[in-house]
């Protein structure tokens, strides 16, 4: 192999690894926002996996050579991760305070109607 071979491999790995930075922060930003694209992280879970399988088979992590490289990559991981937990429990918090509401609502439901019959004359509605 010749010296430009080589160090076109070497640049093409680092532009691999730049990419699959750049894509973990984007995928960061947008879980971290409010208005979440499904479609969007999708498609960048997608791009994410492509890139991971060909440094996964290059063994480009374990290269000390991109030992830098690496770190940062785990922090984005984590970073990651922290998100989409935050993301998480705050979708776990609005479901229950919906859920709350929907209780609530019920419950006025049912005393309103109990309300109604006393108010008709004891019919028994249950009958019709």
């Amino acid at each position: 192999m010749s010296t430009n071979t080589i160090e076109n491999i070497k640049q093409e790995d680092v532009l691999l690894l730049n990419r699959l930075t750049k894509l973990l922060e984007e995928q960061v930003n947008i879980i971290q926002c409010s208005g979440v694209s499904g479609r969007k992280v999708e498609a960048l879970v997608e791009q994410i996996q492509s890139i991971v399988s060909q440094v996964a088979a290059k063994g480009l992590l374990d290269m000390e050579q991109f030992k830098d490289k690496q770190e940062h990559i785990k922090r984005l991981y984590d970073n990651l991760n922290l998100a989409v937990i935050a993301k998480r429990n705050d979708t776990q918090n609005q479901l229950n305070h919906i859920n709350k509401g929907k209780k609530t609502l019920l419950t006025y439901r049912n005393n309103i109607s109990v309300e109604n019959r006393a108010l008709v004359g004891g019919l028994e509605w249950d009958k019709y």
